[in-house]
Formats: C-alpha cells, structure tokens, sequence
C-alpha cells in the first residue's frame, strides 16, 4: 500500500502544473518537498573560507622563483572541463580548507587575531601538505629546489576577515 501512495504522490508532484489540479499536488506537496527540493549543501557545505597560496622557491644555485600554484591550475580547469586540472584544483581547495582548519584550531578568535609560533606551524598537518606540494611542484617542473617559503592568503566570506599565514622555511637537504 505504502509504495503505491509513494508512487501516486511522486507523479502527481512531478506532473506538469498545467495538467494538474493545483490543490492535488497541494495535497502530496508535504510528503515529497523533502525528497525533491533538499539543498545541496545538506552533503557538501559551501566553503567558508577562501584562500591563494604562494610559494617562494630558491634552488640550490639560489634562483628565486615566485609561484601561485593553483592559479593556473583552476584558469586551465575552467577552459578544459572534465580533465585532470579538476582533480588538481579540488587539492588547492583541500589544502587552503587544511590551513584554514589548522589555524581555527591553533587560534582563538576565527581568522580575526592569530599570533602562531613557527615552531606551532612546523607541528600542523597543513604544514606538512604544503612542503610535499612544493617538493612535488619542484619535481615536476625540473626546479632543483633547496628552499622553500610559503604563504596562504585566508579570507572569511562569511565575514571578509582576512588573514596572512606566513609558514617557516623548509629547508631540503640537497647535496
């Protein structure tokens, strides 16, 4: 019985309003609203904070080089659509919401006031993750990288508060 109604009420819902009764679909509106008109962002919020990341890379013939790594990444992504720059500007999007996480955690006040010892930063997971970027960037652009300084521009967009996120320097011990 159950599945029948269940059935009725979804095809009286989904059929076109010129073609049904108004005060018909009034009547299974409450059952299937749910089901039909949920929000998205019930599985996957929206971001709260944004962010850029910017490396400073000096190789073992100490040549500077500045890099926004993502940047053309997620310019290249909104050109070719369903390739692997995607995937590669979903990582920028998970490594801004890991310094993000890590500075809410190791501060009081929400990206409004942050006062982080470099020696905290060494010990954080987004720490971590952006030493292995650069390493890997390195790698992958035939950079002989010794030197590494790297800052995340965070910026609530809820509340516009932004905030610098200066890590130490990673230092590779080249030979």
């Amino acid at each position: 019985m159950f599945l029948v109604f269940h059935t009725v009420a979804l095809f009286i819902y989904a059929f076109p309003s010129e073609y049904m009764p108004t005060s018909v679909k009034r009547l299974v509106s409450p059952y299937v609203y749910p089901i039909f008109d949920q929000k998205w962002s019930m599985f996957a919020p929206c971001p709260l904070i944004d962010g850029e990341i910017k490396m400073v890379l000096t190789s073992t013939e100490g040549d500077e080089l500045e890099v926004y790594p993502f940047s053309d990444i997620i310019n290249e992504h909104r050109v070719w659509r369903m390739t692997h720059h995607g995937d590669l500007s979903i990582h920028g999007s998970n490594l801004i919401h890991w310094v993000s996480t890590d500075v809410i955690d190791w501060s009081t006040d929400d990206l409004q006031l942050m006062d982080l010892k470099a020696i905290e930063l060494n010990e954080t997971l987004s720490y971590i993750l952006l030493k292995r970027m650069a390493y890997g960037w390195a790698k992958q652009n035939d950079f002989p990288l010794k030197k590494a300084e790297i800052e995340c521009q965070l910026k609530n967009v809820k509340t516009g508060a932004e905030h610098l996120v200066a890590y130490p320097k990673m230092i590779w011990n080249v030979e």
